[in-house]
């Protein structure tokens, strides 16, 4: 069978100087589209693509481009291919800005904004929108800075929303052709509605979720980052050895109840004896402690640390399918690609999963 949208042209065309949250809001968009077999053509600025800067970097590349740059066509703004690519287009993924810039507009336009409809244009971030919409009070210390959400959440979520439009959109125009339209996304709306139970209790009076100062397991700086602070209610005596520290031997953590009052206080102590440390360092000497300590790698770390090698933790996919395992490998419905019978017994079918694209 063909892929649902194998037969719809669509164009991500954000303009250079947009903030990269739109850029990667659009690009998830396009990635759902290139996923179910639409022809995704990028419009690269002339400049360069920012994503191809996003971090984290995997192998001197960024990881985020890598993904969602996948099964798409990329073209330089400002070329013949890319004027006749938008001619022929179904609907085009971009900003405001790049909206105005165009000479012809396909039928469907999906514009991603910062702000919220009706809300005043300021220069903005998606740090700020979720600052405002108080997904920032959700995580980390009450009494430190704000901390900001891994990835970038708020980003796929307005691609998400995005996609969800265009659906919508191409349904309506699978009945009627001469229907046009614009979707429009807001990332200001998308992180209220991401917090809703914040919007709700705020409106009926209630008191909003907010971060406390409660979590028994931090991340805490040492020399070289930071490491996993993990540790069970009977490793307590221990991690007091290891930190050597008398302060932790004071009335205010002598049970759980008092560390979990005095939790900052705790992870300054704890983060001024590791502030000497690398982790590695760090790393042994919880071992030796028989501590479940852990470090946080980055992903070029994980990619060549020895173990992570030798279990194939991460390995290239050179034609992925979704969804896939943790470990990547496609998970594949063999007896339906293939037409073996259910009765086949495990160890053929394990063999043509490894086979199969």
């Amino acid at each position: 069978m063909a892929a649902p949208l194998s037969h719809i042209r669509v164009v991500e065309a954000i303009p250079a100087e947009a903030p990269l949250a739109l850029r990667l809001a659009a690009a998830m968009t396009g990635r759902v589209c290139a996923e179910l077999g639409a022809h995704v053509i990028v419009i690269e600025p002339q400049n360069g693509d920012e994503l191809r800067r996003a971090h984290p970097l995997v192998g001197g590349s960024s990881a985020v481009q890598q993904f969602l740059g996948r099964g798409k066509t990329i073209v330089a703004a400002g070329s013949k291919a890319a004027e006749e690519f938008y001619s022929s287009a179904e609907a085009v993924f971009t900003d405001a800005a790049g909206l105005d810039k165009m000479r012809w507009v396909p039928p469907v336009r999906v514009v991603f904004s910062m702000n919220a409809a009706g809300a005043a244009a300021r220069p903005s971030s998606e740090f700020t929108i979720m600052a405002q919409a108080g997904m920032l009070d959700l995580v980390g210390d009450e009494d430190h800075q704000p901390l900001r959400l891994g990835g970038h959440q708020l980003a796929y979520a307005a691609g998400l929303a995005g996609y969800s439009g265009f659906a919508a959109v191409l349904s309506a125009r699978a009945r009627d052709k001469s229907i046009t339209e614009t979707v429009n996304v807001s990332l200001a709306d998308v992180a209220i509605w991401l917090n809703w139970k914040a919007a709700g209790a705020a409106a009926w009076g209630e008191t909003v979720p907010h971060r406390q100062d409660r979590a028994e397991w931090r991340a805490v700086r040492c020399a070289d980052g930071y490491v996993g602070l993990v540790y069970r209610l009977s490793d307590w005596p221990s991690l007091c050895v290891m930190i050597g520290d008398p302060r932790l031997n004071e009335p205010r953590f002598a049970d759980r109840a008092q560390r979990a009052t005095n939790m900052t206080a705790l992870v300054e102590i704890i983060e001024e004896r590791f502030a000497l440390l690398p982790r590695h360092e760090i790393f042994q000497l919880s071992l030796r402690h028989r501590l479940p300590l852990g470090p946080i790698w980055s992903p070029d770390e994980l990619r060549e640390d020895a173990q992570y090698r030798a279990r194939r933790f991460l390995q290239p996919m050179q034609a992925p399918s979704l969804p896939i395992r943790w470990d990547a490998v496609p998970r594949l419905d063999v007896s339906a690609r293939v037409g073996i019978s259910e009765n086949a017994n495990l160890s053929e079918k394990a063999s043509l999963s490894e086979t199969l694209p």
